[in-house]
């Protein structure tokens, strides 16, 4: 689905240098990917315009993995906090629409231009998350 969004972009951009310098970005990482498979190039060596593209050049499958298992685990404890529908729903709620939304920019515009609110996002959605777990302590 990420590399469906990042083919629409690139079609439409592609009659400017911008466009065709996302081609080119997300064609050389998929082509590092393919040559370091396991565990990718190193942390930044690569910036790419896709978010996936990127961390599959860069961590290859053994730092991708872990880290969208991650992603997920944030996802699902937040979503289980707006199941609960406590006082943190709204908290919760914010949480999910902000992890998702920084997800879908970096997927469009590119992670190297987002990185530093992605980690501020995920921090954020993993200190709502500790609010079940201090509510029933």
């Amino acid at each position: 689905m990420g590399l469906l969004f990042s083919i629409t972009i690139l079609v439409e951009k592609s009659g400017n240098y911008s466009g065709i310098e996302r081609l080119k970005t997300v064609t050389l990482g998929v082509k590092y990917f393919l040559r370091y498979p396991l565990l990718g190039l190193g942390w930044g060596v690569f910036p790419t315009y896709d978010f996936l593209i990127n961390l599959l050049a860069n961590f290859g499958l053994i730092g991708t993995i872990p880290f969208l298992i991650f992603l997920r685990n944030i996802y699902t404890k937040l979503s289980h906090l707006i199941k609960l529908n406590d006082i943190n729903f709204p908290l919760a709620k914010a949480g999910i629409e902000s992890l998702v939304l920084i997800l879908i920019v970096s997927q469009l515009s590119g992670f190297i231009y987002h990185s530093q609110f992605f980690w501020m996002y995920i921090g954020i959605a993993m200190s709502i998350t500790a609010l079940d777990k201090a509510k029933i302590e």
